[in-house]
């Protein structure tokens, strides 16, 4: 990439820009950028600007990556300036650059979505889980409580007179147990039940997420094709012209 770099740049200076926003200027010492970044820094702000700008938008608008297109943008960017095709393709080759590393911002950005929508999921089932176990506790609880009821005697007959004092007593002491249970059952928090649809909404958002990570993991493999295949295209030239300065 550096050597790419000064090859792009001893052909600027071959043919010296006229132009305000072509003009470069020498990065600051002491600063380390990629090369990418020493690159755009290298730009007027007008043109750095237009270039991130171009980026966006071939990201956003889902149009294949042409190199060929990005040239005639270029072209009508530069339109009455001077300068080379040299100078239009490195400003092509920054554009895919730049849609390169937004796409993986994006894609960052869509795989933090889906933790979280993984992790709402995840919780809604935990929720359905601990509802569930609740409503079969309580089914015990009913289920027990009429066994206990089916078990006792049956007190129609008159041998089972002398059972009421016990009941009683046994009521008596059941009543103030039944106090002090009942403000506890008011201040509990019930079980918030989660709607069924928007578990089903978290479900389509996820496949949704996951539809739209793979179009942008494929669309940015197309950025890294295209850029790959400029830059060989660029070190041919190179070569090519290297050659005949021997």
């Amino acid at each position: 990439m550096r050597q790419l770099l000064s090859i792009l740049l001893l052909l600027s200076a071959a043919t010296p820009l006229s132009a305000t926003d072509l003009q470069m200027v020498k990065a600051r010492p002491g600063i380390h950028r990629s090369g990418h970044d020493q690159q755009m820094a290298m730009l007027a702000p007008s043109l750095r600007d237009w270039v991130s700008v171009r980026s966006r938008a071939l990201v956003d608008s889902g149009e294949e990556p042409d190199a060929a297109a990005i040239a005639r943008d270029v072209n009508a960017r530069l339109a009455g300036q001077d300068f080379s095709t040299a100078d239009v393709e490195a400003l092509v080759q920054l554009v895919m650059m730049e849609s390169a590393r937004q796409a993986d911002a994006d894609l960052r950005d869509m795989m933090e979505q889906m933790r979280a929508t993984n992790q709402r999921k995840a919780e809604m089932r935990d929720m359905a889980a601990a509802q569930r176990g609740q409503s079969g506790a309580v089914s015990d609880q009913a289920r027990a409580e009429f066994a206990e009821r089916k078990a006792l005697p049956n007190c129609a007959e008159p041998p089972c007179l002398p059972q009421v004092p016990i009941v009683k007593a046994q009521v008596g002491i059941v009543q103030p147990q039944v106090a002090i249970v009942q403000p506890q059952l008011a201040t509990r928090k019930p079980v918030e039940r989660q709607p069924p649809a928007d578990v089903d909404s978290q479900s389509e958002q996820g496949e949704m997420a996951s539809m739209r990570l793979q179009m942008n993991l494929d669309r940015r493999a197309k950025f890294i094709e295209t850029l790959s295949n400029l830059m060989k295209k660029q070190s041919d030239t190179a070569s090519t012209i290297t050659s005949n300065l021997k």
